[in-house]
């Protein structure tokens, strides 16, 4: 949208951003990126990366918008 070159983070960083979101006691975390299968490689990359988070974690996070 702002720029030529579309931009992602890589899984380490959102693994960084995760781990300041658990120190917080979140757990709903939602990915909001009109552009995540535009690059399929980096899509499974993250997609694997947050796999092994969740295990190393005891799946603390919840991927998704909940219903309250």
């Amino acid at each position: 949208m702002f720029g030529r070159k579309p931009r992602w983070k890589s899984p380490e960083r959102i693994g960084l951003e995760l781990d300041a979101l658990r120190k917080r006691n979140i757990r709903d975390a939602f990915f909001v990126d009109d552009n995540f299968i535009g690059n399929r490689k980096a899509a499974k990359a993250l997609l694997e990366y947050l796999q092994d988070y969740q295990a190393r974690h005891d799946y603390r996070f919840i991927f998704a918008p909940r219903c309250r």
